[in-house]
Parts: structure tokens; C-alpha cells; sequence
């Protein structure tokens, strides 16, 4: 099966979780949020090269990369617009095609799972996969979902974890989109607010 690029969008004003600062740099277990996407995606078997989207929004974070000499990673530094021209100012300045998109609030992950997504994505053919999670598994780790969307009549709540095909995006057409429904907390678990940054904590410290 081919690699893909993955694509980790640190970019964000962090609007809803201002009072701890720039996201990407909010400590979970003494260690930067954006440490443990960074490692999910190295240890990813079907992730190639690994690029980040900075913004002015997040120039400590750029400067925290910087000082990092062992982050396998290439900066992409964005106008900060918003997430979908970040997006695709990354992909068009950077001739990305087949890309794993993530946010830098998803600690749980691991490469294994990321894999799992790349998978569906050439199994299902479309030019954009949506990872979705039940709205039930949500609520259930008592985490509050910033989106719900209703996929064949159940409610899901997208992850932020998305494969596209980078050429299609450039057109600025809508996308053809599949879904992927993954039953996992560790794709339900979304750092929007100190509440989910201490369910984070509990779920990392149950894990070990």
C-alpha cells in the first residue's frame, strides 16, 4: 500500500481554551499536546514525511519547534485565515497529494490507529474520508461536542482526523466525502476545554 504525507494543522487562534495559551503548547502530563500527535503520526507505518501548519496565531510554538532538533517534521508557515485556507495553502504551496490531516488536539492517538485510517481511505476511493466517532461514545467519557452531524440517521461527531486527495482541493470544488466510523476514545478525545484536558488525563493515566 502506498504512504501518504500527514499533515498536523497547529495553526489555530486555540479560541475556546485561550486562558492555557497557544494549544499545540498546552501540557498534558508535563508534555506538549502537540508531542503526542507528532509521535502517533512517526510511529504511523503509512505516514512518509510529516509537515505542520503554523500561524501567527501560534509563533511560540514555531519557536518550541525550532529548539526541538529531533522532530521529524517540515514547517509550514500559513496566513492563519482560517483552518480550510490554511488547509489549502499548505497543500498548493507544498504540492501535497494523499494527505492525513490531524489537529493538535487529539492526545490519544497512536500510529497504529492513524494506519487504520489510511487503510479505509484507499479501500473507500472518494477524495475525502471524514473519521467520525458515536455521538454516544461521546458523551460517555463526558466529553461536549463542539459539532454533531447526523450520518444514516445516527449522530456522530467528526475528529478532525481526515484523509484528502490534496489536487482535489486546489480546484476549490466540494469534495466527494466517505465516512469512517471508529468506536475508539482515542479518536473521541478532543482538548476544547480544561473539563477535556482533565478527562484526557485520566484516560492517559488509566492507559499506562
Amino acid at each position: 500500500m502506498h504512504k501518504i504525507n500527514g499533515l498536523i494543522m497547529a495553526g489555530g487562534k486555540s479560541s475556546r481554551i485561550k486562558e492555557l495559551g497557544e494549544k499545540p503548547l498546552i501540557l498534558l502530563h508535563s508534555q506538549p499536546l502537540i508531542d503526542y500527535v507528532q509521535k502517533a503520526m512517526t510511529e504511523a507505518s503509512l505516514i512518509k514525511k510529516i509537515y505542520v501548519t503554523i500561524s501567527p496565531h501560534t509563533n511560540n510554538t514555531l519557536e518550541y519547534l525550532k529548539k526541538i532538533k529531533n522532530y521529524p517534521l517540515q514547517i509550514i508557515q500559513t496566513p492563519g485565515i482560517d483552518y480550510v485556507e490554511d488547509l489549502r495553502y499548505a497543500i498548493n504551496n507544498f504540492k501535497l497529494s494523499n494527505v492525513l490531516i490531524c489537529p493538535t488536539d487529539t492526545p490519544l492517538l497512536r500510529g497504529e490507529l492513524l494506519d487504520l485510517v489510511i487503510k479505509e481511505f484507499f479501500r473507500a476511493g472518494k477524495p475525502s474520508l471524514v473519521t467520525v466517532v458515536p455521538l454516544k461514545l461521546t458523551l460517555s467519557l463526558g466529553l461536549k461536542p463542539t459539532t454533531i452531524m447526523k450520518i444514516n440517521n445516527t449522530e456522530m461527531v467528526p475528529t478532525g482526523i481526515n484523509v484528502i486527495r490534496g489536487e482535489k482541493m486546489t480546484t476549490r470544488e466540494t469534495l466527494e466525502e466517505d465516512y469512517y466510523t471508529v468506536n475508539l476514545k482515542e479518536f473521541a478525545v478532543n482538548i476544547n476545554s480544561k473539563k477535556d484536558l482533565e478527562i484526557a488525563e485520566k484516560l492517559l493515566k488509566d492507559n499506562q
